[in-house]
């Protein structure tokens, strides 16, 4: 339980950080948007100040309402850390976006958007694009790195791993940050132009974007990796003192998506890191009584990085993803 007694300041403006005294921490509620119920809609913002104003990272979370590993790693580190362990400035926004955590759904349920693809929003636009505008001005703009984290959805499990951008001005700082986060696993994506770390690549700040847990839920174990890695950027930015703590090997992949062809009930046939070769069996979709639909098998040599857990599937709705592990 927290101890801290930094007092909660409601505020409209974007947050001025080099303007707040050094070795000090901050609680905002950062104003965004009057709501139907008379409510008024805002974005908590957590700041550390240590011994400089730079470097700054910002850490954000919950910008889909059902990924939750990241949302409670940074209450704990807010709880664990302390200005004075700093050179520099922490920021972390654990809930970017309320609505959408509120109701435990990936958009949120005000106007049914996906925060994550309307970056860097609009001042004037629907709540969730509004959200995403203050968030990305107010927040965000200027940070030496992003990190963007997410989970996998409530219906799936995913092998941790962290992405960075195939091609942008600052892919190198990006790759960089993706390897001292300290997964096993990186990937170089080419993201949707709506997410919140491509909009800040476009606005030249480096990001990553690690995928953590899965099932709407956190557990010890998986809050501890992102814990640890937001330790090992603050070390790799030099916010904190020492080197990151990394795996000896860490890999590049390639994600190959699988799809329900048909609906019915799924009977997995490898598990959640398992090892598939090129046309074995992942999964057998049947109808009620168990009649084989259809069998879905791994186009190619890899393992399983993500899994569908729910029985239940609808057609066109994502049962697993094969990462292919890379020479180079």
């Amino acid at each position: 339980m927290s101890n801290d007694t930094a007092p909660l300041l409601e505020t409209d403006s974007p947050l001025g950080y080099d303007e707040l005294p050094l070795h000090s921490r901050h609680r905002f509620a950062y104003r965004v948007s009057p709501m139907p119920d008379g409510s008024h809609l805002s974005i908590p913002v957590l700041v550390m100040v240590g011994t400089a104003h730079r470097p700054r990272m910002v850490c954000v979370a919950g910008v889909h309402g059902n990924e939750h590993e990241g949302v409670t790693a940074l209450l704990e580190l807010w709880d664990e850390i302390e200005p004075e362990d700093l050179n520099g400035v922490l920021v972390m926004t654990p809930v970017a976006n309320p609505p959408a955590f509120r109701a435990g759904t990936r958009r949120n349920p005000e106007d049914m958007v996906d925060m994550n693809r309307v970056f860097p929003g609009k001042d004037d636009g629907n709540i969730t694009e509004q959200l995403a505008y203050r968030l990305f001005h107010g927040v965000v703009v200027g940070a030496d790195l992003l990190l963007s984290m997410h989970g996998w959805t409530d219906d799936a499990m995913v092998v941790p791993y962290a992405e960075y951008p195939r091609e942008s001005p600052v892919t190198e700082a990006s790759r960089a940050a993706a390897f001292a986060f300290g997964l096993k696993y990186v990937e170089a994506f080419d993201w949707p132009h709506g997410l919140l770390a491509a909009a800040c690549n476009r606005a030249g700040m480096p990001a990553i974007e690690p995928e953590i847990g899965g099932l709407g839920c956190t557990i010890p174990e998986r809050r501890s990796l992102y814990k640890r890695g937001v330790r090992n950027l603050m070390k790799h930015l030099g916010i904190l003192s020492g080197e990151p703590e990394v795996p000896t090997s860490v890999r590049h992949v390639k994600r190959t998506m699988l799809h329900a062809p048909v609906g019915g009930i799924i009977r997995r046939h490898a598990e959640l890191e398992d090892e598939v070769n090129a046309g074995e069996p992942i999964l057998t979709i049947t109808d009620l009584t168990g009649s084989p639909l259809a069998q879905i098998e791994s186009p190619l040599d890899g393992f399983v990085a993500s899994q569908r857990l729910r029985a239940s599937v609808s057609p066109g709705e994502l049962v697993a993803v094969i990462f292919q592990p890379l020479e180079s």
